[in-house]
């Protein structure tokens, strides 16, 4: 009998039987087991996926924020400096090296470092495939509801509304999660 309870199949070590599979997954996994306990920590919390799942979001953007603003400092910073950049690249056109070494120098005052932006998003990836890992394999979430007549079930894609013909680029229903997901992450 594999069910604790045959009737809601649930079964206590069901976290124990685990197993994250896909690429790097022996980096992420560490980081996918972290993110369930949180989750479901966060869902002993609140009693739904959904609010678990926000919850758990905001709660990895408070732990990853020291890497994005490093990110957006060190991108903020080359921004400052591509006007300086272009003149250097048009003077010193048919001389890579020495554009090299002035681009540095010119890095080196201005206290800005190219790699500054890209290290800290590497840095974010196992948090990030673990998430993704975790709301895939995470049991409870199959079926659950969160806003009844709109996300009915959190394991599918939300459907506002449907129509009778299939668009290209757009399908035959429309989301509004990620029109949303689009509008905050660009004021952001």
């Amino acid at each position: 009998n594999f069910y604790t309870n045959e009737v809601t199949g649930y079964y206590p070590h069901y976290n124990k039987a685990l197993t994250y599979q896909g690429f790097l997954m022996t980096v992420v996994e560490p980081f996918a087991r972290l993110l369930s306990l949180f989750l479901n920590w966060c869902y002993k919390i609140s009693h739904s996926w959904g609010l678990a799942i926000i919850l758990l979001t905001v709660l990895l953007r408070l732990i990853l924020y020291p890497l994005n603003a490093w990110s957006i400092k060190s991108m903020i910073g080359l921004k400052v400096v591509a006007p300086e950049t272009k003149k250097l690249q048009e003077r010193y056109k048919k001389d890579p090296m020495r554009l090299r070494t002035e681009t540095m120098k010119l890095y080196k005052e201005h206290g800005v470092n190219p790699i500054g932006c890209i290290v800290p998003l590497f840095l974010q990836m196992p948090f990030l495939f673990g998430m993704f890992s975790v709301l895939k394999s995470t049991f409870g979430i199959r079926g659950a509801s969160f806003i009844p007549g709109w996300i009915t079930n959190l394991s599918e894609p939300d459907v506002l509304f449907s129509w009778g013909l299939t668009l290209p680029f757009l399908g035959s229903s429309f989301h509004l999660l990620p029109v949303l997901s689009s509008v905050l992450m660009y004021f952001q």
